[in-house]
């Protein structure tokens, strides 16, 4: 799981807007509407806005970042909920809404969020991983357990690491289309142009 610089340049501006909002919202709430949240289980508020805003950081620079399953799970819920707003308001308004540069209509979460975390391991629930053959054999880590049995998050566990500069990758680019669903899809675009990475820039193009 990792977070920072992404080769999906509109990956990366849905997850700064995800954080930012999250953090806001988290930041602005009283104490019994936070405690309804999933990551309230194990992050007390006052963390979760340190957290949330050293995650927002963190994606802005020009690293990489391997992320813990704590971090995993603050990056999962801000995303669900920021796009769960815009696919809210795109409804409302019969049209896309600007994200930063880039015209997006509807947006398929999964697809999405399949691009910025490896597995979800800390949404198991706790029946199943408290039973060792489970944990075990599906190979489900400390901390995830941890999140799935409401313990406390240690200062180790919150550790953003940085990946080497020979261990990169090239992620996979969604196809985007100005103004339609993200990703959109490749076969139905007029212009080959419109998917894959030059795609993003066609903005600039015009």
């Amino acid at each position: 799981m990792t977070l920072g610089l992404h080769s999906d340049p509109l990956i990366r501006e849905l997850l700064r807007a995800s954080l930012s909002l999250r953090r806001d919202l988290v930041a602005s709430g009283d104490d019994e509407e936070w405690a309804q949240e999933y990551e309230s289980r194990t992050f007390p508020r006052q963390l979760a806005v340190a957290e949330l805003g050293k995650l927002e950081h963190a994606n802005l620079l020009l690293a990489r970042f391997d992320l813990q399953d704590y971090h995993a799970m603050l990056v999962y819920f801000a995303m669900r909920f920021w796009v769960d707003e815009h696919n809210e308001q795109v409804n409302e308004v019969g049209g896309a809404r600007f994200v930063g540069p880039f015209s997006v209509g509807l947006i398929e979460f999964r697809d999405v969020i399949e691009r910025v975390l490896w597995d979800e391991d800390f949404l198991e629930p706790a029946n199943h991983l408290n039973i060792p053959e489970v944990k075990n054999a599906m190979g489900y880590g400390a901390a995830a357990w941890s999140i799935a049995n409401k313990l406390a998050v240690h200062p180790e566990e919150l550790e953003l690491l940085e990946r080497p500069q020979d261990c990169h990758w090239e992620d996979e680019v969604l196809h985007y289309v100005p103004g339609d669903r993200f990703p959109a899809d490749c076969r139905a675009s007029d212009s080959a142009t419109q998917c894959g990475p030059d795609c993003y820039w066609a903005l600039k193009r015009k």
